[in-house]
């Protein structure tokens, strides 16, 4: 298995900035209604990206793009521990968050 550095050489240089956008959504949890809004864009065009990204990181689901991006630091880590505190543990009284 390739170590997530060398991994993340071979697919970077295959993923254009607009699909590095829609993963960064996609592992955010956001739909691709929500992707579109966001980002300016169709649900259309959303979709056609996320084809394309399952093909380039050989997934067949959102799911399965999230976690492959993120074990293998295709997105920035801190980031999305952040927006996940932020988003989905305000006000639980729970500093801890098990990812």
């Amino acid at each position: 298995m390739l170590h997530s550095y060398h991994y993340k050489q071979l697919v970077m240089h295959r993923i254009t900035k607009r699909e590095q956008q829609i993963i960064e959504h996609i592992v955010k949890g956001l739909s691709t209604a929500e992707i579109g809004r966001k980002l300016f864009i169709s649900e259309h065009t959303v979709f056609s990206h996320k084809q394309n990204l399952f093909k380039k990181l050989n997934v067949n689901n959102s799911v399965s793009l999230a976690m492959k991006a993120y074990i293998n630091s295709l997105v920035d880590k801190n980031e999305v521990v952040q927006y996940y505190t932020a988003t989905h543990y305000q006000g639980t009284g729970s500093k801890d968050m098990a990812i």
